[in-house]
């Protein structure tokens, strides 16, 4: 049984000390000796009739009737009208954001920040990949970005500071840092725009909260 990173704390059923039962973004196992030697161990699967996933973000889109939300090892999905769950693209997916004018980019992101554009076209095949590295500034495993809400070119990234590019919608975007940065105890978890107000901008680290 692979319980990988994201498991839940582990407990007896109330019944057996030795059934055992753990939780994790593939469902819910059981043992019934957990003092049994390694090798001898099982696991029982009970969810394996069950279509989970385990979303780190979900994003909206009424006028497109569309969702679109990042899994934890299934990568960026999106549910369109059709009913059905489809890939948009792999990796761990993280933040996304839907643009007001559906003629417009998309864009989605995935572990430790890389953010891709997806061309209005043709928005589900081949994202183009539009940031650059962030001079190796350290980020959360699934960090934030939002996309400016008075220009669907500009997006915000937090990090150990935020960054900024005016221009997402171009080729070869440009970022650059807007904010002091922090320490590797203080990277930024989340962003968000006051609301009605596209000039305020907040952003926290757990701990702090900044505009």
């Amino acid at each position: 049984l692979d319980v990988h990173a994201l498991a839940a704390p582990a407990s007896f059923d109330g019944v057996s000390s030795s059934r055992l039962c753990v939780g994790n973004d593939g469902g819910v196992a059981c043992t019934d000796n957990i003092e049994a030697p390694q090798r001898q161990l099982r696991w029982a699967n009970l969810g394996k009739s069950i279509n989970s996933m385990e979303f780190y973000t979900v994003n909206t889109s009424a006028s497109q009737g569309l969702i679109i939300a990042g899994a934890q090892d299934n990568g960026t999905v999106k549910f369109q009208n059709d009913r059905n769950w489809s890939e948009v693209f792999g990796a761990d997916g993280g933040f996304s954001a839907l643009p007001s004018d559906p003629a417009k980019p998309a864009y989605i992101g995935i572990q430790y920040g890389d953010i891709y554009r997806l061309d209005h076209n043709n928005p589900f095949a081949n994202p183009t990949l539009i940031t650059n590295g962030f001079d190796g500034e350290g980020a959360l495993f699934i960090p934030p970005f939002v996309l400016a809400p008075d220009d669907d070119g500009v997006i915000f990234q937090g990090r150990k500071s935020v960054w900024r590019t005016l221009d997402a919608t171009q080729p070869n975007p440009v970022w650059r840092r807007i904010s002091p940065p922090g320490n590797e105890m203080s990277l930024i978890s989340a962003l968000a725009f006051a609301p009605g107000n596209g000039q305020v901008l907040a952003a926290t680290d757990g701990d702090h909260v900044w505009d």
